[in-house]
């Protein structure tokens, strides 16, 4: 079935102790050009006051507040955005915002251009711009990827701006078990369902910060994130057995696991 006509985007974006940061990226929400889009924002429990934040947008019927129960990081926070978008029904296509992100004010005018002219994918990918990662590898023409052949075990890096048919995201989530964002295997998932459409837009200005709801604490790897690490190839495994790259890495990481393994419990003991 063809996208209608007047798309409705969704966008869930986590936040912890971050109320200016997320202030920009609303008012960066509130100034698209194409303005059929509704946002949930997940509050993660912070210890910081965000009642100011929320008077500013209270007139704005389009943005909802939700504060967790508990603090259980950017995976369970963006389970409970979607889980939110998922109840309303109206949804056509979601983004994951960062409350550190700002949305170029064409972003969603671009993306909706490209999901009309390409209606047979679900799943839309464009480029970040701001600070850049080494590993980052801008998109330079349109065209499709594969996530897992292309952006796991291919040369494809970077974080990006994206929009994923809301029927994909009616029943899948992120991993709860871990507290930082660790988005792999969820996007694996989606990639079990439809290819990318990558096209050449400066969509989302990054910002890469010390302290956030992504960030671990302490160590540079807690224990979790040395499993996962493993975990999302064995994950990779399961889907496509029949993908050897992910066997390669997956012995690989194994190898790694031992001593990141040893150095974080040297950094818990000696931090007493």
């Amino acid at each position: 079935m063809p996208p209608s006509k007047n798309l409705m985007i969704g966008v869930v974006i986590p936040t912890f102790n971050r109320p200016d940061l997320l202030d920009i990226a609303l008012k960066s929400l509130q100034a698209q050009s194409y303005q059929n889009w509704k946002a949930v924002v997940i509050n993660d429990l912070s210890s910081v006051d965000y009642q100011s934040v929320e008077l500013v947008f209270s007139e704005d019927s389009r943005i909802r507040f939700f504060t967790r129960a508990s603090n259980g990081g950017v995976n369970q926070a963006c389970n409970t955005g979607l889980d939110q978008l998922a109840a309303d029904g109206d949804v056509d296509f979601i983004a994951i915002m960062d409350d550190d992100d700002t949305y170029a004010l064409d972003f969603f005018e671009a993306a909706v251009v490209q999901i009309h002219a390409h209606p047979e994918y679900s799943w839309f990918m464009s480029n970040n711009y701001g600070e850049q990662k080494k590993s980052s590898r801008r998109i330079m023409k349109e065209g499709e990827l594969d996530y897992v052949d292309d952006y796991i075990y291919g040369k494809f890096r970077g974080d990006k701006g994206r929009l994923i048919a809301a029927w994909i995201l009616k029943e899948l989530r992120f991993d709860p078990r871990f507290r930082s964002s660790h988005r792999w295997p969820f996007f694996t998932d989606v990639a079990q369902h439809t290819k990318i459409w990558a096209f050449p837009h400066d969509s989302v200005y990054k910002r890469y910060l010390d302290q956030g709801i992504t960030k671990s604490v302490g160590a540079s790897m807690s224990l979790k994130d040395i499993l996962h690490s493993v975990y999302k190839h064995w994950h990779v495994i399961r889907l496509r057995p029949t993908k050897l790259a992910a066997y390669k890495y997956l012995i690989l990481e194994s190898l790694k696991a031992i001593p990141r393994a040893l150095r974080r419990c040297i950094y818990y003991l000696t931090s007493k």
